[in-house]
């Protein structure tokens, strides 16, 4: 996502250059500021978060344009800074995070308003700016990045809360604006990108740190405010893009 452009722009695993798409502005098909997106489980169909437009926008996977849906508001259905989407294996259920109201709405496919949950607070089932979010292969949890609390929750595909982790902090386990979540396939690990404290943690499916890497410079290793994470579908490589660096780098899955 190269948001300060307002485009997509997609490439080999490796980072050989594929195409783009998208141009700044509000007509259909244009962008602003996106944060985000997601694929479907079938390979057909990207998600991408409008942030500027406060919307959802789909595509193919070369950027023909497929349809919007979301309006600026805060009544049901609506979006106010929309950062986060995810879809769930089936391809059934569209979850965004709805930043500025503190909530996560989710929608069908095409965008018909199913749901939501979420509140501004501190206490645990509130929210505070969420930012991305993932689910497991199995559809059965939803992480959901609660930026403005430093931590990890996690809930059903409707909402119900399951748990958290993570408190404001430098110690393994803690975050500084935790921004970007991705799980991988067996459902046994969790990435997630802490932005301030330049690294990436990752967790058991309940919070249990097991390990992190990277910190703050320009080498290799390390990081300019990571925001988003990715893990492939076979587990083996994770993806990070690092703000600040304006690069992606690419790491073998701990």
């Amino acid at each position: 996502m190269d948001q300060s452009n307002n485009r997509v722009e997609y490439f080999s695993p490796t980072g050989t250059y594929l195409g783009t798409w998208g141009t700044s502005g509000s007509a259909a098909g244009d962008l602003a500021s996106p944060w985000n997106l997601a694929i479907n489980s079938a390979g057909t169909t990207v998600y991408v978060t409008d942030t500027g437009n406060a919307r959802v926008e789909y595509f193919s996977p070369t950027g023909t344009y497929y349809g919007t849906w979301g309006t600026s508001g805060s009544a049901a259905g609506d979006l106010n800074g929309p950062q986060g989407v995810a879809i769930n294996s089936a391809g059934t259920t569209v979850y965004v995070s709805d930043t500025n109201n503190d909530r996560v709405e989710y929608f069908s496919p095409t965008g018909s308003y199913l749901g939501t949950w979420g509140t501004l607070g501190t206490v645990i089932g509130n929210l505070d700016h969420p930012n991305q979010l993932t689910l497991n292969s199995a559809g059965t949890t939803v992480y959901v990045c609660d930026v403005g609390n430093n931590r990890v929750e996690y809930f059903t595909p409707t909402g119900g809360y399951l748990g958290y982790w993570g408190s404001n902090g430098t110690s393994p386990g803690d975050f500084q604006s935790p921004y970007g979540i991705s799980v991988n396939s067996a459902g046994s690990t969790v990435f997630v990108s802490d932005t301030i404290d330049s690294r990436v943690e990752y967790f058991s499916p309940t919070g249990a740190c097991l390990g992190y890497w990277g910190s703050a410079g320009s080498g290799n290793q390390n990081f300019a405010e990571p925001l988003g994470v990715a893990v492939n579908s076979a587990g083996t490589t994770v993806y990070v893009a690092d703000y600040s660096s304006d690069q992606v780098k690419y790491f073998t899955a701990q």
